[in-house]
């Protein structure tokens, strides 16, 4: 009998120990616009200097981002074995946060940052990101997505269904000879 309370003293002991402690939830950073002089973390280019959705990424523990000039960019970053150990959070600017789909610069509107898991993204369209290369286009809403694969083609995704080499293979980057064979898409036109 002497073993059996002993066990119970120890549960009611590591229950009460276990209750005691505070929670642990770490509160994720909010997604910043970039400044002026915001780099591109693998071109090390102005982010400003290119056109399309952008993406950040928090580091845990650092208060500042690191920044892609894409979307895809920022996604294949946490798909790096080497990179991804340390991702707190990867924010996206959806291109549906105006009542046109804002693929100029979508980075400058406070409300067009969203949490990248929350997102719906458009892979394989005939637009390009503004690299020229192949991008993950992402949207708040399932029908604005839905628009635009009627306008660009392509398939909506979530985050975790994005495929690897999507974001980790060719990234389809246009030449010159074929840019002139794309047609020219007048984005204010679009909606």
């Amino acid at each position: 009998m002497n073993k059996h309370l002993q066990s119970l003293c120890l549960l009611i002991c590591f229950w009460l120990v276990s209750a005691c402690q505070p929670n642990q939830q770490v509160e994720r950073p909010k997604p910043q616009l970039p400044t002026s002089d915001a780099i591109g973390y693998f071109c090390n280019m102005l982010v400003k200097e290119h056109e399309g959705p952008k993406s950040q990424i928090y580091l845990a523990g650092k208060t500042e981002p690191l920044w892609f000039t894409t979307v895809r960019d920022g996604i294949a970053y946490t798909k790096l074995p080497e990179e991804s150990l340390g991702v707190s959070v990867l924010y996206v600017t959806a291109i549906d946060t105006t009542t046109e789909f804002n693929l100029s610069h979508p980075e400058v509107l406070p409300g067009s940052w969203v949490q990248a898991d929350w997102a719906l993204y458009v892979i394989e369209s005939n637009l390009r990101g503004g690299m020229g290369a192949m991008e993950a286009f992402p949207f708040r809403e399932g029908a604005e997505a839905s628009q635009f694969v009627d306008i660009y083609g392509g398939r909506i995704v979530r985050f975790s269904d994005i495929p690897e080499e999507y974001v980790l293979g060719n990234s389809g980057t246009l030449s010159g000879e074929e840019e002139q064979k794309e047609a020219v898409v007048d984005h204010k036109k679009i909606h």
